[in-house]
């Protein structure tokens, strides 16, 4: 890759390569199971690559071709490669047009890339990108001194300037053959790719990555709002792969990803392209042979399969762990480098072992059992297998029959014994008054119950904001509300793909309805509109370009729910439960569509900011929907969602009616006899109340100093346990040992989700405590796409208050965590801790991420297995020399 920074040197003399035999070559069918990549060694030296697709192995294609200086590279339709050289070659064309095998990397010179700029024929300048675009096969290719160039791939000294860009009125541009002006850069565009449906163009500048719209020449970004922390060469749209852009940063051996609608960037897991670190260009192609699934690298079950179980490594031996119902359904024998499983009463689809930080999934070739090894995972960063810490089975229990045990129902019968309620009948009496219609009238009324979202949390596109919602229960009628910048009519368009609202869910303590109320969405109602029993939800975020879990999302809370809570699940990647995949749609639920007019007529009144619509829909519930209830509603891409947590009460009946026999209440009026009461005027008497006084003993209310709890920003509850300090987090349970989030600046809620505009989760908190020592350990580490700052003075913990550090960076109890590339992910560090409570501190993408703020501590909550805590002298106990933890 040039730098900026070094001496011109000579330039070669502009020739053609003329290779007479590779034609054959040429024509071999590209394999779409790689990524083709190009590695500069040197100042111009060019290796061609192929970087496998499910296991991310680099493996060298064909010699290295020496002088050439390949900066461009990409693929057509018809699966052929091409690229484009800079303006550093030695004894070979700069700004020339490639063609080269797929089969052993060879090349195939065509022609010098030349175009006309202001009557003047340009040749020789560094060409540092191309991209087919895919709609009509043109090839695109970026000149760091002219701008966007349409190259004529068949004769490409004919190609067009289509747009001009020059900083120094294109006197670099247009010296051709001077070097010393070719070294005056008027851009730094390292790498460019069309977006999938050809319309836009993603490119590299520096450490950021922009998008370009030619059709009206607008340009958005940086992406993700922030650099990558180094010049990124290597851009790439991946074809059939919901939107993603492949990165690579100089002197990287990691491969990033970028989700183009989420705008977030994260590592590849698994993948270390050493030695071929300073990689220009990638191509990639697809076709119907390579497979789509399981992903290469899945850290949970997906969507088509459920955990049936989960075994931990103990050091000698594979113990269950969840779910506890299926602790008898897998059985497993081996050790940390490998063994074999087998079940009779599942079918097991997907296998994932985990070891050290990194993940290796399959699928079994026998649903029953098998064989595993640890060469499933990928290697650490030191180039070794890890020992397996975890493995998960995911599939499908075959024995789902406990639904019988409604049977026991039955038992819910004797509730008639409440028939006693009759002895309201004696009653009869006031019956003929008039007053059942009173009771009537009262009747059909009841209030709208109300859920506010938070304002701002909705991602990706302003339209996807949900304000509020609202439920209203007048006799057997539910009418719903929805306020949003978006109806069910005006959806968001996003790459062709209508992104609507999801179904509307009722969750009645289990028994789930939901109502599909936006025709075009992609919900498997298939009788239309209406109220639906539902046996199976789906998750649709994949399709949507959408969110793959609420853990990436991490916006403002849920309207009634926090973000992080005990209902959806956190961690779980494309799995929220919200549209209907299979159900029955509920006879006679009379579906009405409702205005916001006829809304505001029905007395709706929505608390706080509005949006741009409010509708709504009314339809006839069942008998079962009433009670506690969450309900919800949700963008098909999570980008934003509102669920209420509430209660809807049962509808009044006429017989339940004449209880305003509390009418006869009126004879209570004798009470005035009570009257006399003023009798208890010698209550004065109580006046020895004083001796209440005594009550001072309250005073002991100093005990109150549990008050202190409030300033507690959240409690950290440690796994029982110990780890060894020593940088690698393979021991460490990245589940069961998750303790805390760190936020922006230390603003965490008392809920322990970040709060506050702007504050986000940086990084995560993990912690194990050894009663039988004392000690507590934490390991702290960033939380994608933010990164670690490897500062010593920056990564602490205190106990009691910040003046009080236990430990800090470099000191013998601590630890920096590296990853691959040997940066700084986070550390480990242990310290003495009878009792009292600590803020864990650490610098992240240029902000404070921590578990409180000045001042704020969290309380740690001892493992219950522990034994209470011994008082001990005023001597800190000596922190843990080389403890070992489990490996």
């Amino acid at each position: 890759m040039r730098k900026l920074s070094r001496n011109p040197l000579q330039e070669a003399i502009l020739k053609c390569l003329v290779v007479g035999s590779m034609t054959a070559a040429m024509n071999a069918f590209a394999d779409c199971n790689v990524i083709y990549g190009v590695h500069d060694e040197g100042l111009n030296d060019s290796q061609f690559v192929t970087i496998d697709r499910n296991t991310y192995a680099v493996t060298p294609l064909g010699p290295m071709h020496s002088g050439h200086d390949i900066e461009g590279l990409d693929m057509n339709a018809a699966h052929e490669l091409y690229g484009s050289s800079g303006d550093d070659p030695s004894g070979f064309p700069a700004g020339h047009l490639y063609k080269i095998s797929t089969a052993d990397g060879s090349v195939q010179a065509i022609g010098d890339i030349c175009f006309d700029v202001r009557g003047t024929k340009s040749c020789g300048t560094e060409v540092s990108a191309l991209s087919f675009n895919p709609t009509n096969d043109s090839l695109w290719a970026w000149s760091e001194e002219c701008g966007l160039v349409r190259v004529n791939a068949a004769d490409p000294a004919n190609s067009t300037l289509e747009m001009p860009y020059s900083t120094d009125d294109f006197v670099a541009c247009m010296a051709n053959d001077t070097p010393k002006k070719r070294q005056r850069y008027t851009s730094t565009i390292e790498d460019l790719s069309w977006s999938d449906d050809g319309k836009s163009i993603y490119y590299a500048n520096g450490d950021k990555v922009y998008v370009y719209t030619p059709v009206d020449g607008a340009i958005v970004g940086p992406l993700g709002g922030k650099g990558l922390g180094g010049n990124v060469e290597t851009v790439e749209m991946l074809p059939n792969n919901d939107g993603t852009l492949l990165l690579i940063v100089d002197g990287s051996s990691q491969l990033y990803e970028l989700d183009i609608d989420t705008e977030i960037v994260s590592n590849i897991d698994g993948s270390n392209i050493r030695p071929y670190t300073d990689i220009e260009a990638v191509a990639a192609c697809v076709d119907d042979t390579v497979p789509p699934s399981p992903p290469p690298q899945i850290s949970s079950c997906p969507d088509d399969s459920n955990l049936i179980a989960k075994f931990e490594w103990n050091g000698s031996s594979y113990v269950f762990e969840k779910p506890e119902a299926n602790n008898d359904t897998i059985t497993i024998t081996g050790d940390a480098t490998g063994g074999t499983w087998s079940t009779t009463t599942a079918d097991i689809s997907y296998v994932i072992l985990k070891g050290g930080t990194n993940t290796g999934s399959y699928a079994p070739s026998s649903a029953q059992g098998e064989a595993f090894a640890n060469t499933s995972i990928p290697v650490n960063g030191g180039g070794n297998v890890p020992d397996i810490s975890n493995i998960q089975f995911c599939g499908a229990v075959e024995e789902v029959e406990p639904e019988p045990e409604p049977e026991p129902e039955p038992e819910p019968e004797p509730e008639p014994e409440p028939e006693p309620e009759p002895e309201p009948e004696p009653e009869p009496e006031p019956e003929p008054e008039p007053e059942p219609e009173e009771c009537e009238v009262e009747e059909p009324t009841s209030d709208w119950l109300y859920a506010k979202d938070y304002v701002g949390d909705a991602t990706g596109n302003s339209k996807l904001e949900i304000y509020s919602t609202a439920v209203k229960l007048d006799g057997d009628t539910i009418t719903v509300a929805i306020n949003s910048n978006m109806s069910p009519e005006d959806p968001l368009m996003y790459k062709g793909e209508n992104v609507n609202f999801t179904d509307y869910v009722f969750d009645f303590n289990g028994t789930k309805y939901a109502v599909h109320f936006a025709p075009d969405n992609d919900s498997g109602a298939n009788a239309g509109v209406g109220l639906y029993e539902v046996t199976k939800f789906k998750d649709v975020t994949k399709k949507n370009s959408g969110w793959s879990k609420f853990k990436k999302y991490n916006r403002g809370n849920l309207g009634d729910l926090p973000i992080r809570n005990d209902y959806f699940s956190w961690t779980a990647s494309r799995s929220v439960p919200q549209e209907i995949d299979s159900g029955n749609k509920v006879a006679g639920d009379d579906y009405t569509r409702l205005t916001g007019t006829e809304l505001t007529n029905m007395g709706l009144d929505l608390p706080g900011q509005t949006g741009k619509y409010t509708f709504g829909f009314s339809f006839t519930k069942t008998a079962d929907m009433e009670g506690d209830f969450v309900s919800y509603v949700f963008t098909e891409c999570i980008n934003d969602g509102i669920a209420m947590v509430n209660t809807l009460p049962a509808p009044m009946d006429t017989q339940s009616c004449p209880e305003p026999e509390v009418t006869p209440e009126p004879e209570v009026t004798p009470e005035p006899e009570v009257t006399p009461e003023p009798e208890v005027t010698p209550e004065p008497e109580v006046t020895p109340e004083p001796e209440v006084t005594p009550e001072p003993e309250v005073t002991p209310e100093p005990e109150a100093p549990v008050a202190e709890d409030t300033d507690y920003v959240a409690q950290i509850n440690p796994s029982e346990g110990s780890a060894t300090v020593d940088g690698d987090v393979a021991e460490w349970d990245l589940n069961a040992d998750l303790s805390a989030n760190m936020c922006t600046a230390g603003s965490v809620g008392s809920d322990g989700n970040c709060a506050g505009n702007g504050k986000v989760n940086l990084s995560d908190l993990y912690s194990r405590y050894d009663c039988a020592t004392n000690t507590m350990y934490v390991l702290v580490l960033e939380n994608s796409p933010y990164q670690a700052e490897k500062s010593n003075d920056d990564a602490w913990v205190t106990i009691g208050g910040n003046s009080n550090k236990v430990v800090k960076g470099g000191d013998s109890n601590f630890s920096w965590v590296e990853d691959n590339t040997g940066r700084a992910i986070g550390y480990e560090a242990s310290f003495p801790l009878e009792d009292g409570d600590v803020q864990v501190h650490l610098n992240v993408s240029n902000n404070t991420s921590s578990t409180g703020k000045n001042g704020d501590t969290a309380k740690i909550i001892r493992p219950a297995s522990c034994p209470a805590p011994v008082a001990s002298s005023s001597e800190p106990a000596p922190a843990p020399k080389g403890k070992k933890g489990k490996k």
